[in-house]
C-alpha cells in the first residue's frame, strides 16, 4: 500500500516521491471533477421525471450545488472564487423566489404537491374567473 502511493519507509523515516504526490493530486482532482459533473447530470435526469413540487425543487438544487462547486474548482484563482460567491448568492435568491412561488401553488391548490392534483385544485377553485386574476393579466 505504501509503495503504491510513492511512500518509501526506511526504518522510522518516510520519504515521499514528489512525482507521485503530483500524480495522486491530479487523480484526486480528476475524480472530484467527474463526481461533480455526474451529480449535476443526475439532478437534471431526475428533474425530467419529476411530478411533484418537492422533486422539482430538490433536483435543480442538486444540479446547481454541483455547478457552484465546479465554478470554484480552481481554488487559487481569485476570479474563480469571486464567480463562485456571486453564483451562490444569485442561486440562493432564485431558490427562495421559487420556494415562495411553490408555496403559493401549494396553498391555492388546497395543499397538494402532485402536479396533476395541483392542476385539478386550481381548476376546481375557478381562480381564472376571479377578479384578482383579471387584475393580474
Amino acid at each position: 500500500m505504501a509503495k503504491s502511493l510513492g511512500i518509501s519507509k526506511i526504518g522510522e523515516t518516510s520519504f515521499v516521491n514528489p512525482k507521485d504526490v503530483v500524480h495522486l493530486s491530479l487523480v484526486l482532482s480528476t475524480s472530484e471533477f467527474l463526481l461533480f459533473v455526474l451529480t449535476a447530470i443526475l439532478g437534471g435526469m431526475f428533474l425530467c421525471g419529476a411530478n411533484n413540487l418537492i422533486t422539482i425543487f430538490v433536483t435543480p438544487e442538486c444540479s446547481s450545488l454541483c455547478s457552484y462547486l465546479l465554478s470554484g474548482y480552481t481554488k487559487k484563482d481569485v476570479r474563480s472564487n469571486e464567480a463562485t460567491m456571486k453564483y451562490l448568492l444569485m442561486g440562493g435568491a432564485s431558490s427562495s423566489i421559487m420556494g415562495h412561488g411553490f408555496s403559493w401553488l401549494y396553498g391555492l391548490s388546497g395543499g397538494e404537491i402532485e402536479l396533476q392534483e395541483i392542476v385539478n385544485g386550481l381548476i376546481n377553485t375557478q381562480m381564472y374567473n376571479s377578479q384578482e386574476f383579471q387584475l393580474c393579466s
